[in-house]
């Protein structure tokens, strides 16, 4: 029972974070009943997994609502524990950075905007209503494996757009709404998240030193979020392939006001360009190591966005793959990336973009396996709060199961199917709910077990053998006892199905 013994000591490290005991143990409550529940993970559900459905149902969404605990400051402790695991070269600290839609039907829910759906064909755009969040995960990698390596969330922020007025609005309105929608959007609210994250970096042992690499998509390769950073964070943004870039201008004593100098093709051109070298650097991604081609520019200069900060342009060759073996080859679309003009190895940089990736997949699993944004409240504190509390029970799952079993998917955990290979890999989120239910499941059982050993039993006294097959018939025992014995092998195994149930 070693990983629900690791996760009740990491909760229990949170417990200076509530104002009282009785929250704190309600809180407990819940983390638990978030993993082990079936299904939605409405608040309903919950309360019926703990077994008291009969009972008073306002103090668990109470917890939400009115209870005094930030997710913040809870978010502070995850970030302490995943930094232990975190064994990069320089001792970096490594992020990534993404935003998500957590879909919603309530026409009255106060964050919930109408929104472009992801999922939507790209022919086609859809919208949906939804409320969106703002997600940074820690890559850590245990036992210094990059094949190991995960995203940890440690920071889960509402970011709903600003509210568009309506038509017949009056100008004053409508002027507001210009000036709002400059000062609070997507890219504000995201460098705001990572502002907050390095002043808790900053905490740590030796942590002002530490640089942070923040891996982000192209929504934050803007003003907004890349100028004026701290020189501690290094952001590494995909840019747009058709930005206007500059050469620094040439020292002149004559004209010591100039900045640009000559415009550089933009980066499409350059990739194009043979003028340019190839380079190639070896990449993991996808459970392999692969050769990645690039090219650099460094310095240069953006003027619409980074301004006067030099920045360096990587450029990296569309990847080939195939459908199947013998399928056309294909070409994936090329990438573009800017990141400051620093002393730091090229073959780091493109290593810790290619980890951005996982960030998504916890999108998926925190959407699809833990609940994220199933509960049903309507009080503004619980929408906002219920969504990070979810985030928090998922990160501290994954780093009790690297204090329990390691960072390797071991023999604690249910066999792999024979069509998986067999290597080197990380459990998935599956795998640890799964195991976490099994062990709770397993508690259970044995506590009913030597409940009802306690018990002691009655003195009865034992029934004659029967003299024949009549006479065993005639005291209702089945005459042929080898049938009695025998266990029939089932198709199905009920305890998985259940420990494995999504649904």
């Amino acid at each position: 029972m070693k990983l629900i013994t690791e996760f009740d000591a990491l909760f229990r490290q949170l417990a200076p974070h509530f104002a009282q005991e009785r929250t704190f143990q309600r809180a407990r409550t819940l983390a638990f009943s978030q993993l082990v529940t079936l299904g939605r993970r409405t608040i309903s559900r919950q309360i019926c997994s703990q077994a008291e459905s009969d009972g008073d149902w306002s103090a668990d969404y109470k917890f939400f609502s009115r209870a005094n605990w930030q997710p913040e400051t809870l978010f502070a402790t995850i970030l302490q524990e995943s930094a232990r695991h975190s064994h990069w070269a320089q001792n970096a600290i490594v992020m990534a950075m993404d935003d998500t839609a957590l879909p919603k039907t309530g026409k009255k829910i106060a964050p919930v905007r109408t929104l472009r759906d992801p999922m939507s064909l790209p022919f086609h755009v859809n919208l949906i209503k939804a409320i969106r969040y703002i997600q940074v995960s820690m890559i850590t990698n245990p036992d210094d494996n990059l094949a190991l390596a995960r995203a940890i969330p440690i920071r889960f922020d509402e970011a709903a757009p600003v509210p568009k007025p309506p038509k017949n609005a009056p100008a004053e309105v409508k002027a507001h709404y210009q000036q709002t929608i400059k000062t609070q959007n997507l890219s504000t609210k995201g460098r705001a998240a990572i502002l907050a994250t390095r002043q808790q970096v900053d905490q740590l042992p030796d942590g002002p030193q530490r640089l942070m690499f923040t891996a982000v998509d192209g929504s934050y390769c803007n003003r907004n979020f890349l100028r004026n950073l701290p020189t501690n964070i290094i952001p590494i943004a995909r840019a747009r392939k058709d930005i206007a870039i500059y050469e620094p201008a040439a020292k002149n004593p004559s004209d010591r006001r100039r900045i640009y100098g000559e415009r550089l093709p933009i980066p499409e051109e350059i990739r194009q360009d043979d003028r340019y070298p190839w380079h190639t650097a070896t990449v993991f991604g996808a459970g392999s190591y692969h050769q990645v081609k690039y090219k650099t520019v460094a310095p240069i200069l953006w003027e619409n966005g980074t301004g006067r900060q030099p920045m360096r342009l990587i450029i990296i060759a569309p990847l080939r793959y195939r459908k199947k073996k013998n399928a056309k080859l294909l070409y994936r679309e090329a990438a573009y990336l800017l990141c400051p003009f620093v002393d730091v190895p090229i073959e780091q940089i493109l290593q810790y973009y290619f980890f951005r990736w996982d960030i998504e997949v916890n999108h998926r699993d925190e959407k699809s396996l833990l609940g994220v944004g199933d509960a049903q409240v309507r009080a503004d504190a619980a929408v906002t709060k219920n969504p990070p509390w979810a985030v928090l029970v998922a990160s501290l799952l994954v780093l009790a199961s690297l204090r329990a079993y390691g960072a390797t998917r071991t023999n604690d955990y249910f066999p792999l199917p024979q069509w998986r290979h067999q290597k080197t890999r990380r459990p998935s989120m599956l795998d640890l709910v799964a195991q976490f239910r099994n062990e709770i499941m397993k508690e259970q059982l044995q506590m009913e077990l030597d409940f009802n050993n306690a018990i002691p039993p009655k003195k009865t006294k034992p029934a004659k053998r029967p003299r024949s097959r009549i006479e065993a018939r005639k005291r209702g025992f089945a005459s042929n006892l080898p049938l009695l014995t025998t266990h029939p092998k089932l198709p199905v195994n009920i305890l998985k199905a259940l420990i494995y149930a999504d649904c």
